[in-house]
């Protein structure tokens, strides 16, 4: 049980890498036909790797220097710390700088120019599209953290004391 809680943010640092190489994957169409894009491709993959990676190191970090003994911890505020904030911080400035990267410097345009990027976004084929998508993964987001810090507790009391249980369990094992 220690082991799951300390070390369960580990395997979430595939997760990024997954998605960056199943985006690599889908572009290899497009890179064919236009070399040209092959370099921002590589550019837009891999800052959305090291976003996607940043939440799991601000957590893992917290879990190794022994501040937090569980994900638990940064993910329902359990310990009100810099780490805690700082995971979701990371999270919603991840979501804030894609929608800034689609207002600004043609970034909805270069989503258009490189489709298989985003599959999960792949019929939006005009500039307003991309941004309002922005926009609603901004909000979709926004309203996520509202639900998990704030809703969850209020209407279920007696879950933030299981999950602070479960943490304190994991510190003991």
């Amino acid at each position: 049980m220690w082991l799951l809680a300390k070390f369960l943010w580990i395997p979430f640092i595939i997760i990024p890498f997954w998605n960056g190489f199943r985006w690599w994957a889908r572009g290899a169409e497009t890179r064919a036909r236009y070399p040209e894009r092959r370099s921002t491709y590589s550019q837009l993959i891999l800052n959305d790797t090291l976003f996607g990676l940043l939440p799991i190191f601000v957590v893992g970090l917290a879990l190794l220097q022994g501040i937090h003994t569980s994900m638990l911890d940064a993910i329902f505020l359990l310990k009100k710390d810099q780490y805690s904030y700082g995971f979701w911080a990371v999270i919603l400035i991840g979501d804030l700088v894609f929608l800034a990267r689609m207002y600004t410097r043609d970034g909805a345009q270069a989503m258009i120019d490189h489709p298989g990027y985003r599959a999960d976004e792949a019929d939006l084929t005009n500039q307003a599209d991309w941004r309002k998508s922005a926009r609603e993964r901004l909000i979709n987001t926004g309203i996520s953290i509202g639900v998990i810090i704030f809703v969850i507790p209020a209407l279920f009391p007696w879950y933030l004391p299981l999950m602070e249980t479960f943490s304190a369990a994991a510190k003991d094992i």
